[in-house]
């Protein structure tokens, strides 16, 4: 399910916002709110999509050390950030989607199964990780990893350009498209803008934490 218009508005507005307020790796201090037991629970769905959003936004611009810092932290959250763990749960380093893999809750059974079938033998042995799989899952991964131990196909020190052959996906299709520019008329989007701007300033400073902000 994609992000419509007013939404996709909101959150970039609200990374706009938190790169205003955060020096470098703006994705770690906003993720950051995420772990308290407070902040999912008590956004309304628009405002948990449009948290999401941006800090999907803001991670689709991190080099390969924040991802995987910022997918550490996201890996226990129960709640909230599902399209910013689905996407980092493909990333094709396993020092990213690694952790995600094995204990974040957040990942659909649709794409676990889905990076079972298409990435690398260390994706797969992650996911073997995980406190528990459904039979299809498991199925899925104890027939690839026996593919890749009778190839004799190593796993993380091999070259790029072996485990590219085995890891290779474009983000889903959903994800790619979610962040497509929409069409409007020049009334409907001031009127439109001037509610994203009540909005989110609700969602920084009614009672929560500012986004750049540590908690107390």
């Amino acid at each position: 399910m994609t992000l419509d218009p007013e939404e996709l508005s909101a959150a970039e507005l609200l990374v706009a916002r938190i790169a205003a307020n955060t020096s470098e790796a703006a994705a770690l201090a906003f993720s950051g709110h995420f772990l308290s037991s407070n902040f999912g629970r008590s956004l309304s769905t628009m405002e948990a999509r449009i948290c999401d959003g941006a800090l999907l936004i803001l991670a689709r611009t991190e080099r390969l050390s924040v991802r995987a810092q910022l997918a550490a932290i996201l890996a226990s959250v129960e709640s909230g950030p599902v399209r910013t763990v689905t996407h980092l749960a493909y990333d094709l380093e396993v020092e990213v989607a690694g952790p995600l893999l094995k204990r974040s809750p957040l990942i659909s059974e649709e794409d676990l199964e889905a990076i079972a079938q298409l990435r690398s033998q260390d994706h797969l042995t992650a996911l073997a990780g995980r406190t528990t799989l459904s039979p299809a899952l498991a199925g899925i991964v104890k027939s690839r990893l026996s593919i890749f131990n009778a190839h004799g196909i190593p796993g993380k020190g091999t070259s790029a350009a072996i485990r590219q052959t085995y890891s290779d996906r474009p983000a889903p299709a959903s994800d790619a498209a979610e962040y497509r520019p929409h069409g409007s008329s020049s009334h409907s989007l001031e009127r439109r803008r001037a509610r994203i701007e009540r909005m989110t300033l609700r969602l920084i400073e009614g009672g929560r934490h500012r986004c750049g902000e540590a908690a107390d």
